[in-house]
This record gives structure tokens, C-alpha cells and sequence, in this order.
């Protein structure tokens, strides 16, 4: 009920949510029960699953992935860096967060710390959500390599 009220008043281009826990039921609901269907949220609604994997581009007929926990992840640094993100500077528990959130490398893998990251993964959500449109329009990416004309370095 909070996601159809935020939706009633902010009416967002999108709202990305955690499937985890509740978050498929929650998705579900909002997409299938006609309480919700004035909303209009299908196209804009999505669950991610941060276990799996997210094509960024096709190359030789083969999809590029990255698991989607990193990738929203490197969306938040990313944005974070460009300063096209801006948290309250003022809010304690955002602050708390970002701050003791940290990850370690297993086999080669990302694995980030458990607890006190709601916050943070409400942003992942959203970061995501908001790279969904790009993402959707993946095809087959064709590298073009042009030639650079230089005065000749050999004699």
C-alpha cells in the first residue's frame, strides 16, 4: 500500500523493488489485483532479483552480463562520482549505511555484507530502475574500430 500511495503522489517513471522476501508477492499484488490496475504501474514496476544477472549488450550473438547486485552497485558509484546522486546530509541512518556497508572477494565474487542495508538497497532498486530503459533496448552492439591517420612513425 505505501508503493500505490508514493505512486499516487509522485506518479515516478519508475519503481524498482527487491524480489527478495516479500518483494515478488508485492509485485505480484500491485501488478495483478484490480484494486491497483488504475495505478498503470505494468512497464513501470520491476523486481529485481539481486542474485542474478543483467545483459548490458549482445557482442558476436552472445549476451554480456553482469551479476545485478554489482551492477546496481557500480550505478550508485558511478552517479555518486559524476554527483548525480545527492543524499540528505543531515540523515544519520543514510549516512550509517553507505558508510559500514562493505563486501569482500570469494572465488572472484562480490559479496557484500548482510543487515543494516535497506536504505541501501532501495537505491540499488532505484538506480537500476532508472538505467532500465537503456537496458531494454539492448541489441546486437557492433564495435567500430576507425582507422587513425598519423604521419607514418616508421621510415
Amino acid at each position: 500500500q505505501a508503493i500505490a500511495l508514493l505512486e499516487r503522489y509522485f506518479t515516478p517513471t519508475g519503481i524498482g523493488v527487491d524480489n527478495g522476501g516479500n518483494g515478488l508477492a508485492v509485485v505480484q499484488e500491485l501488478l495483478t489485483l484490480d484494486k491497483y490496475k488504475p495505478l498503470q504501474l505494468e512497464g513501470r514496476l520491476r523486481g529485481y532479483d539481486f542474485g542474478g544477472m543483467t545483459t548490458l549488450a549482445v557482442r558476436d550473438g552472445r549476451e554480456v552480463k553482469k551479476r545485478t547486485k554489482e551492477l546496481m552497485t557500480s550505478l550508485i558509484n558511478g552517479a555518486m562520482q559524476r554527483r548525480q546522486i545527492v543524499f540528505p546530509v543531515d540523515d544519520l541512518e543514510i549516512e550509517d549505511q553507505f558508510t559500514t556497508h562493505t563486501y569482500t572477494l570469494h572465488d572472484g565474487r562480490v559479496v557484500y555484507s548482510k543487515g543494516n542495508d535497506h536504505i541501501i538497497d532501495a537505491v540499488r532498486c532505484a538506480m537500476l530502475v532508472r538505467e532500465q530503459g537503456r537496458l531494454d533496448q539492448v541489441g546486437e552492439e557492433t564495435v567500430c574500430l576507425i582507422p587513425l591517420v598519423t604521419d607514418p612513425v616508421f621510415i
